[in-house]
């Protein structure tokens, strides 16, 4: 049967492992000076990052670690310079902030020119969104966080000129309380990835930053003919043509 806080013992502990596992193979890839982590749950997994100056912003106090600066901010107000940071980690943070738009532009901001975003997000069209149709209590995590599909993510990043990258889903096995039957269950997390790879209860969404500038830059100087000398000319790469 579904307990009420399963999200706070056996399938915490689940959900858990398996982001940091996942984001432990992904974050040594990724390299910059800042990365910045919002949310007061601090990733294990931001270890294997090899980015030195890692921030985790929260809008509640944090107890001080050394191996991490810490910041209490609002998540749609963060006191940084824009452009500045070359990877922000969001887990599970738009699906119950009241502004999850707000915080997107906010980190888009924040986030520098081929800078990347990882989004980490419930999945309504997985088992656990099944759950929540027939949550008897939305009042209660997650059920009363509004679960957000790729699909909308998608239109958020495009909307910011950004390019989505990679999109995948894990923790297929739907939130039982009972530890045998749960277990029992785990079948579905070798099988269902190649079946129906995009129904995991989490998904992960990984989006890059492009300057908008450069782009037009370059259309710009591709299409724009010159005149000289009563003569049209088309610059291409390599030499003028003229008509």
């Amino acid at each position: 049967m579904l307990h009420p806080d399963w999200i706070k013992t056996l399938n915490l502990d689940y959900l858990s492992c398996v982001e940091n596992k996942r984001l432990k193979k992904l974050l040594p890839r990724y390299r910059g000076q800042h990365l910045i982590q919002l949310g007061a749950q601090v990733l294990d997994c931001l270890t294997a990052s090899p980015i030195p100056h890692k921030i985790i912003a929260s809008t509640t106090p944090l107890i001080p670690n050394p191996h991490h600066h810490y910041l209490q901010s609002a998540y749609c107000d963060l006191p940084l310079a824009s452009d500045s940071v070359q990877l922000a980690i969001l887990p599970h943070i738009l699906e119950f902030d009241q502004n999850p738009k707000m915080v997107l532009n906010e980190i888009w901001r924040v986030l520098a020119d081929r800078g990347h975003l990882f989004i980490l997000s419930f999945n309504p069209y997985s088992s656990l969104g099944l759950w929540r149709l027939f949550s008897s209590n939305a009042t209660v995590f997650p059920w009363q966080g509004h679960f957000y599909s790729p699909d909308k993510i998608c239109q958020w990043i495009h909307a910011l000129e950004g390019e989505v990258k990679h999109i995948e889903s894990f923790f297929f096995r739907p939130p039982l309380q009972n530890i045998h039957y749960f277990k029992q269950l785990e079948w579905m997390e070798r099988i269902l990835p190649w079946i129906i790879p995009y129904t995991g209860n989490v998904y992960l969404l990984i989006a890059e930053k492009k300057s908008k500038h450069f782009k037009k830059v370059a259309l710009n100087h591709r299409r724009r003919p010159i005149r000289i000398n009563s003569r049209i000319y088309l610059p291409t790469s390599r030499q003028w043509h003229h008509d």
